[in-house]
């Protein structure tokens, strides 16, 4: 049983480890990155203020629970 578990446990976090590798390698890490226009400077530069809130700031449950945290 404890072995089982372990290997429950391992089989997630190495799951976990190959999504991160495969999301920097073909995403993040590639000149032809379909998110460089994402999060393009010129376009974050170009948004209105309350765009950028909705994108950084989150739904009003966030803001709250982040309040609360502070």
């Amino acid at each position: 049983d404890i072995l089982m578990s372990y290997f429950k446990v391992d089989r997630n976090r190495f799951v976990d480890v190959i999504c991160h590798h495969v999301v920097i390698h073909f995403l993040l890490d590639v000149d032809k990155s379909p998110l460089l226009h994402v999060l393009d400077s010129e376009l974050v530069m170009r948004l209105k203020e309350d765009q950028l809130d909705i994108i950084a700031v989150g739904d009003a449950e966030s803001k709250r629970t982040r309040y609360v945290l502070e």
